[in-house]
């Protein structure tokens, strides 16, 4: 069967606050998340954390190591602390049922936008 590229726009986007974005994707396969972290102050901070699940309420969830596209290695624990203003793009392994993307805010008032790509099996 054909493929294309899905894009789910803004399956998080806070701003000082603690959110979990769920996405179905046991369809998607070569997944990817766009993240743009922006400080508003000094003491902005937060972590991202990916899981992925066999169920919607995340009753089974396993971290996930995504990895980022142009530096760095795997991330093996399945979060990543933002300090600093950045966007990047990173990789998630494998086909998961469903996707739990979870942002903690640890600091002051900012901006942080995850976008997830894939493809999807037709």
């Amino acid at each position: 069967m054909s493929k294309r590229l899905v894009v789910n726009k803004a399956v998080i986007n806070a701003a000082a606050v603690d959110t979990t974005g769920v996405i179905k994707t046991d369809r998607y396969t070569d997944m990817m998340i766009w993240v743009t972290y922006d400080r508003v102050s000094g003491a902005g901070a937060g972590t991202m954390t990916v899981y992925g699940s066999m169920d919607v309420e995340g009753t089974v969830k396993y971290g996930i190591g995504i990895k980022p596209t142009l530096t760095g290695t795997r991330d093996t624990d399945a979060a990543i602390g933002y300090t600093t203003d950045l966007t990047a793009l990173y990789e998630i392994p494998g086909v998961h049922p469903y996707i739990f993307i979870d942002w903690n805010n640890t600091g002051d008032v900012e901006s942080f936008t995850i976008d997830l790509f894939g493809v999807e099996d037709m």
